[in-house]
C-alpha cells in the first residue's frame, strides 16, 4: 500500500498547454532519407578500406542527418572550415568518422 501523503488532496494544477510543434513530414522524410544515405556510403567506405566500425556509423545517421542537413542544426560551410563562425562538433564515438566525412562531402 502506497504511503499516504499529508496535507490531504493534491490539487491538479494545470499550466499552460504545450506548444505544438510543428512537423513537416516532408522535411523529416527527407532527412531519414539522407539518414539511410550517410550509412550506405559510410558501409561503402568501411569495406573499401577494410577499416572502420560500420554498424557505429550506422548508429548515428540519424544524428549527423540533423546535425548537417536540418536548417536548426549546425552552421558549417564545409567551403571554409577555417570560419570561425562555424559550430564545432566533438565526435567521442571516434570510429563513427567515416560518417563524419560523408556528412561534411
Amino acid at each position: 500500500m502506497p504511503p499516504k501523503r499529508k496535507g490531504g488532496k493534491k490539487k491538479d494544477k494545470k499550466g499552460p498547454a504545450p506548444k505544438s510543434i510543428a512537423v513537416n513530414k516532408q522535411h523529416l522524410d527527407d532527412l531519414k532519407d539522407i539518414a539511410t544515405k550517410l550509412r550506405i556510403h559510410s558501409i561503402q567506405m568501411c569495406e573499401a578500406s577494410k577499416s572502420g566500425h560500420p554498424t557505429t556509423c550506422s548508429s548515428i545517421a540519424e544524428v549527423m542527418a540533423a546535425l548537417f542537413f536540418d536548417p536548426a542544426g549546425m552552421k558549417y560551410d564545409p567551403q571554409h572550415p577555417e570560419n570561425l563562425l562555424n559550430d564545432k562538433l566533438i565526435l567521442s564515438k571516434g570510429h563513427a568518422a567515416p560518417i563524419l566525412c560523408n556528412s561534411l562531402s
